[in-house]
């Protein structure tokens, strides 16, 4: 079993290291969780997925699979 957390706002592009700053703090890239749910799909040992969402929202484009 797998649990993947969302917390904070969601943003349609992918957060770099440099974005530390505090303001960046409580958000999360709509390409981070995609690359996640792919990783987890891909895990032939993983048999079913707990997500937990905590956030006010954010952009409701996910990127496009390339």
């Amino acid at each position: 079993m797998a649990l993947l957390k969302i917390h904070g706002g969601i943003v349609n592009y992918k957060l770099d290291s440099l974005e530390t700053q505090p303001e960046y703090a409580d958000t999360v890239s709509s390409e981070n969780i995609v690359a996640d749910l792919e990783m987890i799909e891909n895990n032939d040992a993983i048999k079913a997925i707990i997500v937990e969402i905590d956030s006010p929202g954010g952009g409701s484009e996910l990127p496009e699979k390339k």
